[in-house]
């Protein structure tokens, strides 16, 4: 993956307002599960100083993730039982809330349906008032693997276009219903 990537123009829209978010609010970043292959190493090449926490589940596939995202100096996993989404909940609450990591979750995982947003990250959002930060990338040549979720892979020698995109903040969980924020969050990232 490294030396694939090695060979790819990446041109990267947003950074510097992330990065000031970053340093002084509590923030998720939210991406779909299929851009997931490349996000470990744009995290770690162009924004080094801000060290991640990626929701994984303790699945087997977890295990692959897991090693993927501590192969970086500044990747963390916060591990949690497959079916223990209360406990998935509290756990990404409690590291938002102490701003050690910012968190990546991906909406629509570990399972899909692709593309549809589940209650955790919105009331992650409602919960701890963080903002959301949609990360996206679009390759110019790209493999699709025949996965649940259509994951995305860049080929050699294409241009990657990697977008941190305007920060989303909810409004607290009484103003706001959770299907309204669902609808919000999705709004925000594109969906092909």
């Amino acid at each position: 993956m490294h030396m694939l990537i090695k060979t790819c123009r990446i041109r990267i829209e947003g950074m510097e307002q992330f990065c000031q978010l970053a340093a002084s609010e509590k923030c998720l970043l939210m991406l779909w599960h299929n851009r997931l292959a490349l996000a470990p190493f744009i995290l770690s090449r162009y924004t080094p100083h801000i060290q991640y926490a990626a929701l994984i589940s303790g699945s087997r596939d977890g295990d692959i993730l897991h090693t993927i995202v501590t192969s970086y100096q500044n990747g963390h996993t916060i591990r949690v039982p497959h079916l223990a989404r209360y406990q998935a909940l509290r756990e990404v609450v409690r590291h938002v809330e102490e701003k050690k990591y910012m968190v990546i979750i991906t909406p629509d995982g570990p399972r899909g349906p692709r593309y549809e947003i589940k209650p955790g990250l919105a009331l992650t959002a409602l919960e701890t008032q963080a903002y959301v930060i949609p990360l996206n990338w679009e390759a110019k040549h790209y493999w699709e693997l025949k996965t649940w979720d259509r994951l995305r892979l860049p080929k050699p020698f294409t241009i990657i276009k990697v977008m941190f995109e305007s920060p989303i903040r909810l409004n607290h969980p009484s103003t706001i219903s959770l299907e309204e924020a669902k609808t919000i969050l999705k709004s925000h990232l594109p969906q092909d």
